[in-house]
């Protein structure tokens, strides 16, 4: 494990656990370091169970999960992001468009925000752009089948616009082998 990894790991633990597997790793208790005594029979009763991992270490499980977000939104991604939405509201697509694009600048690996600006090429009835930014956006949504689901049908209804039927079934079978969001 690379030294970056190892810092990374270790600051997650320190700042409270981390999630595996959409369950978040339980405390252990570490006497070594001088940590909490260990509940007494009726403590231990009465709050939670113990149990002991294969590695004998007694663990117990959390009474409020929290989840660790992998990364912080950026306040002027979220400003430019509700800049775009009041145009859009007022139908000013080309100014909700710009928005988007200096958001781009700042975080260009956003799948979403490539969603959101060929949602608007689309609503300038510019289909092809519209199609080929949500398959961009799809390339950098990883396994977030929500958003690729919603780019395919996205590019069902561009290409269908633009008079490709055949792309417009092909769009919709992808969408539709991914799961049954509507868009």
């Amino acid at each position: 494990m690379g030294s970056r990894a190892l810092i990374v790991l270790t600051a997650c633990f320190a700042l409270g656990g981390c999630v595996f597997g959409g369950q978040r790793a339980a405390p252990v208790d570490d006497r070594s370091v001088g940590g909490p005594p260990p509940p007494t029979p009726q403590q231990a009763s009465s709050t939670t169970t113990k149990r002991i991992e294969p590695s004998g270490v007694a663990v117990r499980p959390l009474a409020e999960p929290t989840e660790i977000k992998p990364r912080e939104i950026n306040p002027a991604v979220v400003s430019l992001l509700n800049r775009s939405n009041n145009y859009v509201r007022t139908k000013q697509h080309d100014k909700a468009a710009a928005s988007i694009e200096r958001a781009l600048q700042i975080e260009p690996d956003n799948a979403w925000l490539w969603h959101r600006l060929a949602g608007i090429r689309l609503e300038q009835a510019r289909y092809g752009e519209a199609d080929n930014l949500a398959a961009k956006s799809n390339l950098m949504a990883g396994n977030n089948r929500r958003l690729q689901i919603d780019n395919w049908r996205l590019m069902e209804k561009a290409r269908k616009a633009r008079g490709d039927g055949d792309g417009a079934k092909q769009a919709a079978a992808r969408a539709t082998a991914l799961g049954t969001r509507k868009y």
